[in-house]
């Protein structure tokens, strides 16, 4: 393999890390810290884990 081709192949994958660091860093403050309208402004999380009636009564 050419020198420009491994060059290549290290900077698209430096890339790709890159943005999967990004959209998991994203996924998780979507699911755990963004409150969501369609969900009685809870997180996805607070439902999936059954955590609305504790913040329900903490907040109420």
């Amino acid at each position: 393999m050419s020198q420009n081709n491994e060059r290549r192949g290290k900077v698209n994958f430096t890339i790709l890390k890159n943005l999967s660091e990004l959209w998991g860093s994203l996924w998780i403050r979507y699911n755990n810290h963004r409150s969501h309208e369609s969900l009685n402004n809870l997180t996805p999380a607070d439902v999936y884990w059954g955590r609305p009636e504790r913040i329900t009564e903490k907040n109420g």
